[in-house]
């Protein structure tokens, strides 16, 4: 629902793997290293449904006013993880996003006979996420895995004065392929990552009673490996 100047909430879950990346940070000496991947992201877009501004008449009947139906849009934005090796084939990430969509209200069936309008509204929503990560394929150069987290999400209007906080889940998974591994330092492992995934938001900015929404997600960007 829509309201204003909530603090942050973040999960237990999100600190128990900021916990145990340091820990596995400290056991890079081992071999399974740290990534840092960053990158841009492609968010499918959700509706909000329709609804009817009702006048009820003095014989009791309902008189419709106007008719409304909202969506929010299909969102670009960047996100930036940070992965840490437990095992060969497990690790965890802590990983961090920024994205703007369209907030859109369309207006039609006015009583007076008024014309059909649209109003919008840019909305902005940054997220804070941790991660379990399990390679279920490694071969050559290319590591495939799944990826399942949970995290806390903001949600701001154009304005900056409808601001909003929630919680966002996420499955899917993708592919890290490393390109160039002869070295240390920032340019001695690079990679490509690209993954798809079910982002699963609850509460955030919303314009019906609905608590929780899954909308698509398509990442992908350039990796360091230390």
């Amino acid at each position: 629902m829509i309201g204003r100047n909530r603090r942050p909430t973040v999960p237990a879950f999100v600190l128990f793997l900021l916990a145990l990346a340091v820990n596995a940070s400290a056991q890079t000496t081992s071999g399974h290293g740290v990534d840092v991947s960053i990158g841009g992201s492609w968010v499918g877009g959700t509706s909000f449904g329709s609804s009817d501004a009702n006048f009820q008449a003095p014989d009791g009947s309902s008189l419709v006013l106007f008719k409304t139906s909202s969506e929010l849009g299909a969102g670009g934005g960047l996100e930036a993880h940070v992965g840490f090796g437990v095992t060969k084939r497990l690790g965890v990430e802590v990983s961090g996003s920024w994205t703007r969509a369209e907030l859109r209200t369309d207006v039609s069936s006015d009583f007076e006979g008024a014309a059909p309008l649209t109003a919008t509204n840019e909305l902005k929503r940054f997220t804070l996420e941790g991660s379990a990560l399990w390679t279920i394929v490694a071969r050559g150069r290319a590591r495939w895995f799944v990826r399942s987290g949970v995290g806390w999400l903001r949600e701001l209007d154009e304005t900056n004065v409808l601001v909003e906080d929630g919680t966002i889940a996420n499955v899917g998974g993708g592919v890290k392929y490393w390109w160039h591994q002869h070295g240390r330092g920032l340019f001695g492992n690079l990679g490509l990552r690209v993954e798809a995934r079910a982002a699963f938001r609850s509460a955030g900015i919303s314009l019906d009673q609905k608590e929780r929404r899954v909308s698509p997600v398509v990442a992908g960007g350039v990796m360091f490996g230390f």
